[in-house]
């Protein structure tokens, strides 16, 4: 798919290590990032931050002076933009093979 015709997309959930000396700064970061608080609590917080792979690798990197405890990144995702499906694409390949047989 090509960037310019379709929403790309990764998702990341983060526990990060956190004490009452570090949560702000930790809640601050995230909120720049769009970032979602999931999980709060006394040692550790879980976010959840998506786009595109250049802003989760920023996240990230921000967070690693934090203590980054677990980390899930969903890979790339995507979907072309307006009316065009891949199941149409793929209907069409199908039809196309169906054809070459007859």
């Amino acid at each position: 798919m090509k960037s310019e015709s379709s929403v790309i997309r990764e998702m990341a959930l983060v526990k990060i290590r956190c004490d009452s000396n570090t949560r702000q700064d930790i809640i601050t970061t995230a909120n720049v990032f769009r970032a979602n608080i999931i999980d709060y609590g006394t040692e550790s917080m879980i976010i959840t931050v998506t786009g595109e792979s250049s802003k989760l690798d920023a996240f990230i990197k921000l967070m690693k002076p934090f203590e980054i405890l677990e980390m899930c990144r969903t890979g790339v995702v995507s979907l072309e933009r307006g009316e065009a499906c891949l199941r149409d694409k793929d209907m069409e390949y199908i039809n196309s093979l169906k054809s070459n047989r007859e």
